[in-house]
């Protein structure tokens, strides 16, 4: 006993899945045709970064080594310590005024005790 099954198929089948093929074409057509392009923002953007990096580039080729100032030690030692003396009378007079401004401070306080 043979039985023959047939699927029924849609009339209208075959003009749907061309106009499904004809659509998908068109929209290939599409994306491939988009051309990715640049704005002039993107474009000024893209000049900008790479200036950056390049002054970027350059200053840190640049090594700001201190060259010497005295080629004589002897001559960069006594200037070493005359540094170190006025830099100690600075700090003496500092402490003078730090005296001075404790005084007050001590005798302003006692007359609002």
């Amino acid at each position: 006993m043979e039985t023959e099954d047939k699927a029924k198929v849609p009339a209208d089948l075959e003009s749907r899945i061309s106009e499904l093929i004809d659509t998908m074409d068109a929209a290939e057509r599409l994306a491939v045709r988009k051309k990715p392009h640049c704005s002039p923002v993107c474009i000024s953007a893209v000049a900008a970064a790479i200036l950056v990096a390049s002054l970027l580039g350059i200053r840190l080729r640049e090594t700001n080594v201190p060259a010497d100032t005295f080629s004589d030690p002897e001559l960069a030692y006594s200037a070493a310590e005359k540094a170190l003396y006025d830099i100690t009378g600075m700090a003496g007079k500092a402490m003078d005024r730090a005296g001075k401004a404790e005084k007050a401070i001590v005798r302003t306080k006692s007359i609002f005790d």
